[in-house]
């Protein structure tokens, strides 16, 4: 019985010993490919009047008015939003 509680012991402590030596931190990374060209991709992301057809928060609440403001492909361009449930 004593050799199993010495064996037990030498287990749970070679346990603790591994577990403070693995790190303590994680990072999860999620990547997606898409098949378009960049420039294609780029001109949507610029053009603040394309988002609603991409925008995940834009979707959730498709009918929500829109606002733009200056040239929305150039910087100083915006847009604003007042929905019901986006804000």
């Amino acid at each position: 019985m004593t050799i199993f509680l010495g064996v037990l012991a030498v287990l749970i402590i070679l346990g603790i010993i591994y577990l403070a030596s693995i790190p303590g931190t994680y990072e999860i990374r999620v990547s997606k490919s898409l098949p378009a060209d960049q420039d294609r991709i780029f001109d949507k992301i610029i053009d603040l009047e394309s988002w609603p057809e991409w925008s995940p928060w834009l979707m959730h609440e498709p009918d929500c008015p829109l606002s733009y403001q200056g040239n929305v492909k150039e910087v100083g361009g915006s847009y604003s939003w007042d929905g019901e449930r986006i804000g």
